[in-house]
């Protein structure tokens, strides 16, 4: 299955994000940080990042704008969020969950992106990636 970096500053939610993937087969480490994202993202080669949107730092938002700008367009980001904030951009391998997660939709999102990395088009990050949804 698929290496998977998750980032919140929240235990609880770190704990059960890491179970609900390696349930599903995945090798998953945790990031407590979102400062640490890049070095992570360098050492641990991930296949797909999660990341919580609101953090202490660096925003979801940033580290997603981090990923395109550093890592490239073929890293697939799912963004989980209580808030109803979400990342604007228009990108085929970006994907938002809303907190609690639930356990079928983060398997369907992550075989869903996994999927798409082949047929990756993503735009360039915005400088301002985050947006409140209204819907």
């Amino acid at each position: 299955m698929a290496k998977i970096l998750v980032i919140d500053d929240d235990e609880i939610s770190l704990t059960i994000l890491r179970g609900l993937l390696r349930r599903q087969g995945h090798e998953v480490r945790v990031l407590d940080r979102s400062d640490r994202a890049l070095d992570c993202i360098q050492e641990f080669q991930p296949d797909l990042v999660v990341t919580d949107i609101m953090m202490p730092g660096s925003t979801g938002g940033a580290v997603y704008a981090m990923i395109r700008k550093k890592v490239g367009a073929g890293l697939p980001v799912i963004v989980c969020s209580a808030t109803r904030l979400k990342i604007k951009q228009e990108d085929p391998l970006l994907a938002h969950l809303s907190k609690p997660v639930d356990s079928s939709e983060l398997d369907e999102t992550v075989r869903r992106l996994l999927a798409s990395v082949n047929s990756n088009t993503s735009p360039p990050p915005s400088t301002d990636p985050l947006d409140e949804d209204l819907d």
